[in-house]
């Protein structure tokens, strides 16, 4: 989240006294840090699906160890 942090501390330094972050989002919000949002979102949806797939492989695995199992007994 480098590029967020960095849109924040340059907005934050444009003050000479102390701001909370809220009040930088709502004043200072823009299309740089739209596009550094979008993007952080589509790397969060990636995320997202491939620890998805990752636990659909684990329970893959659970069934092919169970069903294994079964045939033993």
């Amino acid at each position: 989240s480098q590029p967020a942090t960095n849109w924040f501390r340059e907005k934050e330094n444009l003050y000479k006294t102390d701001i909370l972050i809220k009040d930088i989002f709502y004043k200072h919000r823009d299309q740089k840090l739209k596009n550094v949002m979008k993007n952080k979102l589509g790397l969060l949806k990636n995320r997202i699906s491939d620890i998805e797939n990752y636990l659909q492989s684990l329970q893959n695995v659970v069934k092919l160890i169970s069903t294994e199992y079964k045939k033993l007994n």
